[in-house]
């Protein structure tokens, strides 16, 4: 008896390890189907994009274009991207050291983009330098379907040895197509443990978390290789800029500032409207644009005198003042003191 079930007993487990056995090779042979299809299908897309782009008057190189990621995902592993204009034209130009694309089992129509290294990104000839610890951008493959870009330990530089401008802890940014007549985008985006320059910041230093809504009415569209073009359109098409941004310091230090207003396009492709400047603790934010080189001290005595005429104290918290933000003929004004020119 004892042997006859010990017998039963190895059978038992023979067939449990096959069965085992068994349902592994069917993963494995499906996740390297799902694999072999969606590299295809992401080298496919990657070769349109490239076609589609050269069309458009871009030039779009890669060192090397690796389908990698088995098992697990499918992936293209893109080396020392490069896109500049195929003209001499001052367009968008960009390069990136390595770009993942990738595709998941799990949810096989959404897109992931992790970009790696320090990104260049040179914009009607001037040059920025982005880096983060980890960023990705993913998009459901669905028309309206929004994107959403994350990033940690973002850092922004005007040259690829200088300290960092900006910097950022967290940024999370959505980006949806709205449709319509006209379509429109919408924009909201968090950012938490922003740094600005050191001359913002004071001795102390502090970070702040921002907050921005926008809207774009109609949807602009995005010519890399012209951006001017891409302007000129949105203004023809009488488009405006919607937005809401708010500063608040994450430390007990001096003052807050929200933005909120619609802008236009004036001929000359530089915003024109009106909007409203909210200061929570106003003398402390003056202070602070003051060291920072935004005003001059004229102007910030200016602004304090008349912060100390409108301002608003409530029965508790600090004192707040809303004042009226307008850009007119190239020079933003807030309460019809000019500030400063919005171009060079």
């Amino acid at each position: 008896m004892k042997a006859g079930g010990g017998e039963a007993m190895r059978r038992g487990l023979r067939r449990l390890a096959a069965l085992a056995l068994g349902g592994l090779l069917v993963l494995l042979l499906a996740d390297a189907l799902f694999w072999r299809i969606a590299t295809e299908k992401l080298a496919a897309g990657f070769d349109a994009w490239m076609a589609g782009a050269a069309a458009e008057g871009l030039n779009v190189r890669a060192g090397s274009i690796t389908r990698t990621g088995f098992p697990g995902a499918a992936r293209l592993d893109v080396q020392n991207l490069a896109l500049a204009p195929l003209s001499d034209a001052e367009g968008v130009r960009l390069s990136l050291p390595r770009l993942i694309v990738e595709l998941r089992p799990e949810a096989p129509r959404t897109l992931h983009l992790r970009p790696e290294g320090a990104l260049v990104l040179s914009v009607l000839g001037t040059s920025l330098f982005l880096e983060a610890g980890s960023a990705e951008l993913t998009h459901l493959l669905a028309p309206e379907a929004p994107f959403v870009f994350t990033a940690e330990r973002l850092a922004l530089r005007s040259a690829s040895a200088a300290p960092a401008s900006l910097s950022l802890r967290h940024l999370a940014i959505t980006v949806v197509p709205q449709p319509g007549d006209p379509p429109s985008l919408s924009l909201n985006g968090e950012g938490e443990g922003l740094r600005l320059p050191p001359a913002w910041q004071g001795e102390g230093g502090q970070s702040l978390t921002v907050h921005g809504e926008a809207a774009l009415v109609p949807r602009p569209a995005l010519d890399l290789a012209d951006p001017q073009s891409s302007l000129e359109d949105f203004r023809a098409a009488h488009g405006h800029v919607a937005f809401h941004l708010r500063f608040t310091p994450e430390a007990e230090s001096g003052g807050a500032l929200a933005l909120e207003g619609s802008f236009r396009l004036d001929a000359r492709l530089l915003p024109e409207g009106e909007g409203t400047l909210h200061l929570t603790d106003p003398d402390a934010v003056i202070e602070g644009l003051v060291r920072a080189g935004v005003l001059d001290e004229t102007a910030g005595r200016t602004l304090h005198a008349l912060a100390a005429l409108l301002v608003r104290r409530p029965p508790a918290g600090p004192p707040v003042l809303d004042l009226p933000l307008s850009a007119r003929g190239g020079v933003l004004s807030v309460s019809g003191i000019p500030l400063f020119p919005l171009a060079p």
